[in-house]
This record gives C-alpha cells, sequence and structure tokens, in this order.
C-alpha cells in the first residue's frame, strides 16, 4: 500500500461577467435571452433580438421605469467589474430623491462590512456616496448644478479600484482648449463644474454587490433606518442602467411601489390616438411636453416608415463628401450597417485640415477597429471577439465623446462592445471637405471597401450614398457603386455533377444532395472582384 499526497493549490481569478458576455445561439440557453417577448435569431456571431417597438435594449429590455415619489424598485444586485462603471439617465423637477441604493437592508453586525453605493439629489446636486466595507467617500457636484429642470441628464460613476470619478451628462459642457496638432501638453480643461473625484478611505478596494438594487427610493417596511441617507424616494423617471455594457431590465421589477414600467412623464407624447408617434420602425425619445424619433437601423422617414437602400461596394470604390459645417470638435457618432467578406478595409475616414489628426474605422483582420489621432500620438482600438467579413449584415457603431471611445457591434453589450480612453486630447478639428466612405484619405494604401453598405448616419444626421447632395451633405466624388446587394456566385462558378451551387452571397457552396437531404457538401469560398 502506498499513499499519495495531492497538492491543490486555488488561484483569484479577476472576471467582468458584464464585460465577457459572450452571445452564444438560441438554443444554448435555457430560456429565451431576449425581453419582453422579443424574438431569438441565430446569427454565425450569435443571438440577436427582434424587439417589439417600445423596448429599445439590446436584448428588447425595457430601458424606462417610473417613480411617484413615494415608493421603489427593486432589481438584481449589481456585479462591479474591477474596473467598473455605471451609469444611468433621470428626470425631474424635483430638487430632492434619491436614485439609486445598494447596500444594507438589516441592521449590521459589528463585524459585517458596510458595502454601499447610493445616489441622490439633494437641493437639485447629484451626490454620491461609496463604502467598499471600510469608510465612505462621499462626491458631490458643485452647489449651482441644478438637474430639476425638467431634462433629461446622465450620471457616470466609473470606479479603478479605490478610485472613483462621478460625472454629470459626461461634461459635455465643460471648458476645454487645445492648440490644434501640437501636442497634450498645451491642453487646458475645466472638469469642475460636471466631475469629482476621489479616493475610498482605509484599504478595502472593491464594491461587494451582494445586496438588491434598489431604484427610485428604498423599502422602509424593513426592520432598517437607512442612515446613510438624506432621501428615501424620488419623483420622475430613470433610464438607461447600464452596469459595465450590461442593459438592466426595468419593465419587471422583483419588488415594487409607487412605480411603473415606462416613463408616465414623457411617453404621452409617444403616441398619438393609440398609436406610435413614431410608427413601428421608431424609436421615440420623449422629452418633457415633446419627442423626437430614431429610426431602427435600416429605415427612414418621419415615421421610420422607408427602408434605406442598399449600395454594393466594388472594392475600387469610394463616396467623398463635404458638410456643410466641421463635426463636433469633441464629439464623433458613426452608425452603419455593412455586409462584406473581405478581410481589410476602410469604412469611414476623417482628418483634419493639417491631416496630422485623424480617425479611420476600418475592417482590420476582419474585425471592427479605429485608427485614430487626437493630437497627442496613434492609438487604436479593436472590437477582438467577433467578425465582420463573414458575409452577413451587421450594425457598426462608433461612439467618442472627448478621448474615450466606445465600438459596439450588433447592439453592443458583453464582448460586441469595447472602450478605451487612452491620451490626454480631447479635440479634432475634422476637416468637413474630406469625409470619406469606404476608403481612406489620402488615398497612398488601397484600402478600399468590398462588400455593401446602407444607412449611415455621422452623429445622428443621414448621409446619402446615391450621389444626390442633401441636408448639408455634399457629394465630392463617388464611383464603384451600384444600387443592391445581389450575388451571382453560383452564375459565376459552376458545380460538377452530381454536385449542385448553392449561393451562400458572394461565395458558394458546392453540395451533393440525395433524396432532398444533404450528404455531403464542397465548400468553396471565392470573394467575387465585382
Amino acid at each position: 500500500m502506498s499513499l499519495v499526497s495531492v497538492t491543490v493549490e486555488s488561484t483569484a481569478v479577476c472576471s467582468c461577467s458584464g464585460r465577457e458576455h459572450v452571445h452564444k445561439i438560441c438554443s444554448s440557453y435555457p430560456r429565451n435571452p431576449c425581453f419582453n417577448g422579443g424574438i431569438c435569431v441565430d446569427t454565425q456571431s450569435g443571438y440577436r433580438c427582434q424587439c417589439p417597438a417600445q423596448f429599445e435594449g439590446p436584448e428588447c429590455q425595457q430601458t424606462k421605469h417610473s417613480f411617484h415619489g413615494n415608493g421603489y424598485a427593486w432589481f438584481p444586485p449589481i456585479r462591479p467589474c474591477f474596473e467598473s462603471r455605471l451609469s444611468l439617465e433621470f428626470i425631474t423637477e424635483v430638487a430632492d430623491g434619491l436614485l439609486l441604493y445598494s447596500g444594507p437592508l438589516a441592521q449590521l453586525q459589528p463585524w459585517d462590512l458596510e458595502d454601499l453605493m447610493a445616489i441622490e439629489l439633494i437641493d437639485g446636486t447629484p451626490t454620491l456616496k461609496i463604502n467598499h466595507g471600510s469608510g465612505t467617500l462621499v462626491l458631490q457636484l458643485p452647489g449651482n448644478v441644478n438637474v430639476a429642470d425638467r431634462r433629461w441628464h446622465r450620471l457616470d460613476v466609473r470606479s479603478n479600484s479605490k478610485e472613483v470619478r462621478f460625472t454629470l451628462d459626461r461634461c459635455a459642457e465643460a471648458t476645454i482648449m487645445e492648440m490644434e496638432g501640437v501636442g497634450s501638453w498645451l491642453t487646458t480643461e475645466d472638469h469642475s463644474s460636471c466631475e469629482v473625484t476621489g479616493v475610498t478611505p482605509n484599504l478595502d478596494r472593491h464594491l461587494n454587490g451582494t445586496q438588491v438594487l434598489q431604484l427610485g427610493g428604498v423599502n422602509e417596511n424593513l426592520p432598517y433606518v437607512y442612515p446613510q441617507l438624506q432621501h428615501k424616494h424620488f419623483t420622475g423617471c430613470i433610464r438607461n442602467l447600464i452596469v459595465d455594457s450590461k442593459f438592466y431590465d426595468l419593465g419587471t421589477p422583483a419588488d415594487s411601489v409607487g412605480s411603473s414600467p415606462g416613463c408616465l412623464t414623457t411617453d404621452g407624447s409617444c403616441v398619438n390616438v393609440g398609436i406610435p408617434s413614431c410608427g413601428p420602425r421608431g424609436r421615440c425619445h420623449g422629452e418633457w411636453g415633446s419627442f423626437s424619433c430614431q429610426c431602427i437601423p435600416g429605415y427612414t422617414g418621419n415615421q421610420c416608415e422607408q427602408e434605406v437602400p442598399e449600395y454594393s461596394f466594388d472594392g475600387r470604390s469610394h463616396v467623398h463628401y463635404q458638410l456643410a459645417s466641421p463635426l463636433p470638435a469633441r464629439r464623433t457618432q458613426v452608425q452603419v450597417l455593412v455586409r462584406t467578406r473581405k478581410h481589410g478595409s476602410a469604412i469611414l475616414s476623417l482628418l483634419s485640415k493639417e491631416q496630422s489628426e485623424y480617425l479611420r474605422l476600418e475592417i482590420y483582420q476582419g474585425l471592427l477597429a479605429v485608427f485614430y489621432n487626437l493630437g497627442d500620438g496613434d492609438y487604436n482600438l479593436t472590437l477582438p471577439s467577433y467578425r465582420l467579413d463573414n458575409g452577413e449584415w451587421h450594425e457598426v457603431y462608433l461612439d467618442r465623446h472627448d478621448n474615450e471611445l466606445t465600438l459596439r457591434l450588433d447592439g453592443g453589450g458583453g464582448r460586441r462592445e469595447a472602450s478605451a480612453a487612452p491620451g490626454r486630447s480631447r479635440e479634432i478639428i475634422t476637416d468637413p471637405a474630406v469625409v470619406m466612405l469606404g476608403n481612406a484619405f489620402p488615398s497612398g494604401s488601397n484600402k478600399s471597401f468590398q462588400g455593401c453598405m446602407r444607412d449611415l448616419r455621422l452623429n445622428g444626421r443621414y448621409v446619402p450614398l446615391d450621389g444626390q447632395s442633401r441636408d448639408g451633405v455634399s457629394v465630392v466624388s463617388s464611383q464603384g457603386l451600384s444600387v443592391g446587394c445581389s450575388s451571382d456566385s453560383c452564375k459565376r462558378n459552376q458545380c460538377s455533377p452530381p454536385f449542385t451551387c448553392v449561393d451562400l452571397w458572394r461565395v458558394h457552396e458546392c453540395r451533393y444532395a440525395q433524396s432532398n437531404t444533404i450528404i455531403k457538401s464542397l465548400s468553396i469560398y471565392l470573394i467575387q472582384t465585382h
């Protein structure tokens, strides 16, 4: 007899369930991953959700919830990552209230840690209280800030271990001055009116979010008095609660009092005699007494009733635009639908007048990427987990605020989304005469796009692909484009009997079928040259 000892080693692995979520095929999930009656559809890149018109999240989440000043709504605990970000938007006319509370629900024992996050409005000023277990950090924006003004506002909480940053409205109104093209050392900025930062006290570094998340108030029927809070309820609406790229579904709280799904204050503008104001393919963005329509990708028109046509790029193509005015220096937003099998090409290229600063959205080695220089060096961001060159339609989205860039593919979330904020420069003064679609500028190296595009929007503005100038966008030159996105692979490629050709969009497959059952196939992947 011999005794064998086993040595077991355990190591901690830092993970982030929100950002690391992988979209698998629909049948991989025990229940439908799409909320609120959404239809789960399989693609080569995992599932996507087809959503009813009133549900706007990428998985058909109800993104809004109303609170009436005397209640609360309970949702799953927040699970912040090592480097974490929480954001939400709200609208109110009441200066005091509690937007969010994640913390103790019962009296703590001496050995218990008080992990806590709370966001309050105190005299109209947003205030963050956060405790990692060893002391509370309070971050309050300046007293001259008043958000009880019947407008939507956004709050962001970013934490990197003990460092915490609390930002209002993405600091869109902050004062920033940069000397064009000479680097960040000549950058001056003042964020004091919109951002506060701090460090949590003592040793604990992370928020352990195990308690239920309470929005719009707290349950005062529990045997706990919430001594950390100055206000315990909220009057108004909360929308777009996102924790590390994960959208919360605000439609079905586990428990709620004095609250309801949607936003009663603004949704009334979105319905006219029982009919959606923006039609079945439009997303209504309600304000206090007004609304605007944002069409889902692929549609346009006052009620999003018009389907946007597809255009084919032949691989030696481009569209050169001139804008009536420069794009905002601190914000760039690009949205477009693309379909391709080419592994590398430019989607959209922007350039400064000095040509020292640029922003170029590309397909790089089959992946979505952005290459850019805002004045302090060359950077790039790539979305590594999902390919664009598989012949399917993909929704591509780039969002830049200052030096923070986010890429989203097919609605984003999990590994379909990536963000980065390197460098210090926050502005790019683009040349309105140099906007290039489907190629880079200057065209020293050929990055011509081959495939199809439709529905290009630049900072929310529709950009024509038909060669016609309109809405402040002029077409300087256009070549290699044609209407439609057809494939004739089987006309160009013949299969020897008994194989028959199957067109898989600009590639073909030779299949051998017997009794209508495919028993053998030979795939031939040839990218067409037209």
